[in-house]
């Protein structure tokens, strides 16, 4: 198994090709602070307790693995990031996975995945949204987050 990559959308421009598109799909509990390195949309953060800013979570550590919620964009460092600690996320590829399925902090910097990392630390799981694929009729598959 493996991290779990952000969906992205084409843009046929001379600027951008594709574009992350991860959002809060449905209302829940966020927060805005500053991010303490370079952050990218999707990616798990941490609160640093010495300096109050966002930072990437990784589970290598029980420190690192202190994740409060997931970026809904990327920021280059000491710019402002909103992060989702409870709701619904859309634009993770979670296709691979069974609905119900847990989605954990991976031991890599800023991402999640399928499988438990030294540190297990559950970031969601896999829920089911009807009416997000109108061609097969199948619910979508979604984030919930849950920290």
């Amino acid at each position: 198994m493996a991290d779990i990559a952000v969906r992205t959308v084409s843009y046929p421009t001379l600027t951008t090709a594709t574009k992350p598109m991860v959002h809060l799909a449905v209302k829940g509990e966020q927060h805005t602070v500053n991010a303490g390195e370079d952050i990218v949309e999707g990616a798990p953060v941490r609160l640093d307790p010495a300096t109050g800013r966002w930072m990437n979570a990784a589970a290598g550590t029980a420190a690192n693995a202190a994740v409060r919620g997931i970026a809904l964009r990327s920021v280059k460092a000491n710019n402002g990031v909103t992060v989702v600690n409870r709701g619904v996320i859309e634009g993770l590829i979670l296709d691979a996975l069974p609905y119900g399925a847990p989605v954990y902090l991976s031991n890599t910097a800023g991402r999640v995945s399928d499988v438990a990392g030294t540190v297990p630390t559950v970031i969601g799981y896999v829920l089911p949204v009807f009416g997000h694929d109108r061609a097969t009729g199948s619910p979508a598959k979604l984030l919930k987050v849950t920290l």
